[in-house]
């Protein structure tokens, strides 16, 4: 289908937590599939340590939070926001304009990781830096991943009583729980999720967005996109019998 692949973070992180034990149940697969560790955080921190840019203001605080950070992509995150924007100008200051937007967070950190530079990273964190402070205010305290990071669900008709969020998300396009798209904000990622039993069927378990009906005026239209964005999971029957008992309503159709 293509020549171009996206960086491998994804299953690098898949293959830390499959070997992290050897049993797992359908809690630990709800985990895996949420979860919004960023190993390019991990290894943007182990060069940051090495080569400390210099900075002052809001720029120190957030470097100092940055490298305290457990490299979660929460929406509630200050330095899942830093990571995001400071590799854009990163790239922008080492690539320049023409490659920077082409340039994946695995070659930013490559080119960094084989030859650090400090003045590069003392500019472009002060640029990511101004850029935050632009785009959500002067105030540090209500700076976070979510205000910028967004998913709106646009109806056809684009009516506002119709349209669904905006959304604060966690996760960016390089954590396992995968949230992509232009200008920070989300237009890419899954829909539905399941986790299977294969041992109990009935034990299986799923998440979808934004609702199972699509009739604005039902209340089922966007009841279940809550739970979808907070990573919470729904009874997946499978037998006729838990089928039945979980059925709220029935639809018959008959040929004419």
């Amino acid at each position: 289908m293509s020549y171009e692949w996206s960086p491998p973070f994804r299953v690098e992180r898949v293959r830390e937590m499959l070997g992290a034990k050897s049993r797992f149940d359908v809690g630990d697969f709800e985990r895996m599939q949420q979860d919004v560790y960023s190993i390019p955080g991990r290894r943007l921190q182990a060069v940051v340590r090495k080569v400390r840019p210099e900075a002052s203001g809001n720029a120190q605080r957030a470097l100092d939070e940055f490298l305290a950070w457990d490299c979660r992509v929460t929406a509630e995150s200050r330095p899942a926001l830093l990571l995001n924007v400071w590799l854009t100008h990163i790239a922008f200051a080492g690539f320049g304009g023409e490659i920077a937007p082409w340039a994946t967070a695995d070659m930013v950190l490559k080119a960094l990781e084989a030859r650090p530079d400090r003045k590069l990273l003392s500019n472009s964190l002060a640029s990511a830096v101004k850029q935050i402070g632009e785009s959500l205010g002067d105030r540090y305290d209500t700076w976070r991943w979510g205000r910028m990071h967004q998913l709106l669900l646009r109806h056809p008709l684009n009516q506002n009583g119709w349209n669904i969020g905006p959304l604060e998300r966690p996760g960016d396009p390089n954590t396992v729980n995968a949230a992509a798209g232009l200008n920070y904000r989300q237009s890419e990622g899954a829909s539905w999720r399941e986790i299977l039993d294969v041992g109990n069927w009935d034990g299986s378990v799923m998440t979808n967005m934004s609702g199972e009906s699509g009739n604005p005026g039902s209340r089922h239209y966007r009841d279940l996109v809550d739970d979808w964005s907070a990573g919470r999971y729904h009874p997946l029957p499978f037998s006729r019998k838990a089928v039945e008992a979980a059925a709220e309503e029935r639809t018959v159709l008959r040929p004419i």
